[in-house]
């Protein structure tokens, strides 16, 4: 599996603290079934000025490190970058892309509010060269309630990344309901674990990976497969992933009774 969203390298931001803490969960990762991960620490102006010239040095030694520890993890650069930032609006070659490339860029919603014209942050994103990834849209407390926002999001050009965990009911009812609805819709085009620590936030993208397949089918494997590859090589998927069984949607409508009755 590829995961384009953890936290991984040590004492930059609310991830691992130190060297030891950063082998540790990425050992944890492998012991999760995943190969290659993309380190994203937060980049928040005057808070976590994680860019590209302060993450790459750390995500080489990271890789150097893991060698030594014989753990079979690849580690790529990136960042999650707070969708108010400064480099976003004024693009610099320090702007950390997701695996260093060209074009994706993970970027961090408010959970309270939506940004005030959404929809042009990421029309100028785009044609400023960068693939727009929103990063746990489903996490945002205005989409959960009206999940249909999140249409117009996708055809300004962004890529929707959801949180595994989201499906496991960690992060509550409302946002467990808002993931799964955006995933039987096709919204999706990556999931990944958001892991911080082997403790609190361990990766869960196994577990959730068999969540999303019961959910919309095995198609739910491009999820962590062939949506990471393609952003990382550059491309944005133009169309879903993966199309929901029709038995399978069907049991949305039982869930969506079940929100309205408050169970």
């Amino acid at each position: 599996m590829i995961d384009i969203h953890c936290h991984l390298l040590p004492g930059i931001d609310d991830g691992p603290r130190n060297w030891e803490q950063s082998i540790d969960l990425c050992r944890a990762m492998t012991d999760n079934g995943i190969r290659t991960a993309v380190a994203t620490p937060h980049l928040i102006d005057g808070i976590y000025e994680n860019t590209l010239s302060r993450v790459e040095p750390l995500t080489l030694e990271l890789n150097e490190r893991l060698a030594d520890a014989d753990i079979a993890l690849k580690v790529l650069p990136g960042a999650e970058v707070d969708i108010s930032s400064r480099y976003l609006t004024a693009p610099s070659v320090d702007l950390p892309r997701l695996g260093g490339g060209a074009g994706p860029v993970l970027l961090e919603m408010p959970m309270a509010v939506i940004p005030h014209a959404m929809a042009a942050i990421i029309f100028t994103a785009r044609s400023q060269g960068m693939i727009p990834i929103l990063a746990h849209p489903e996490r945002n407390e205005p989409l959960q309630e009206r999940s249909s926002i999140a249409a117009s999001w996708i055809d300004a050009g962004a890529v929707l990344q959801l949180d595994g965990d989201s499906l496991l009911g960690i992060w509550g009812k409302a946002t467990k309901y808002c993931a799964i609805e955006l995933l039987e819709r096709g919204q999706f085009h990556a999931m990944a674990s958001d892991a911080h620590s082997c403790v609190k936030r361990p990766p869960r993208l196994r577990q959730s990976l068999e969540k999303a397949i019961e959910l919309v089918g095995q198609e739910a494997t491009t999820l962590v497969t062939e949506g990471p590859r393609m952003l990382l090589a550059g491309r944005a998927p133009t169309t879903p992933l993966y199309t929901a069984d029709p038995p399978l949607r069907r049991r949305s409508f039982s869930r969506l009774f079940d929100r309205l009755r408050g169970r």
